[in-house]
């Protein structure tokens, strides 16, 4: 978008002092969005059954579609992920991947456009913890 002040008596500049923003014959950039940021799709899954050091690896997938995306955050109170892959494409999901002991967390994703306020979607996550496997062992006699 370009700016021009035009004073009283017709005349005009382009290079101005505004607010303490400089603008000039090059004008602003603008961005017209009118949509807000759509979380498609917010799912957890356990990974594996098989502890490390008493924790799991879950990984949380969010598909968030904007065109004007400025951030996608996750948060567990407590814990930050291993690891976050963020996807070359909007069709594709954002993955967090927590390490957790077994237990209930609730788990926030934030996302923001340019222009739009950030939102917030709430996702309960259930880890379980793996149950211990039984051994048996017996043996048979032959006659004794």
């Amino acid at each position: 978008m370009k700016l021009i002040v035009e004073d009283s008596i017709g005349r005009t500049i382009s290079d101005f002092l505004l607010d303490g923003r400089t603008y000039n014959q090059n004008g602003v950039s603008t961005i017209v969005d009118f949509d807000v940021p759509e979380v498609v799709s917010l799912t957890s899954e356990q990974v594996s059954m098989v502890p490390e050091n008493g924790s799991y690896s879950i990984d949380v997938s969010a598909v968030v579609k904007d065109a004007n995306l400025d951030y996608v955050e996750p948060s567990i109170q407590g814990f930050t992920p291993r690891s976050i892959s963020r996807p070359d494409n909007q069709n594709e999901p954002h993955v967090f991947n927590y390490l957790l002991p077994a237990g209930s967390y609730d788990f926030t994703l934030r996302v923001k456009d340019k222009v739009h306020p950030e939102s917030q979607h709430p996702l309960r996550i259930e880890v379980e913890a793996a149950s211990i496997p039984n051994l048996s062992i017996s043996r048979q006699s032959k006659g004794r």
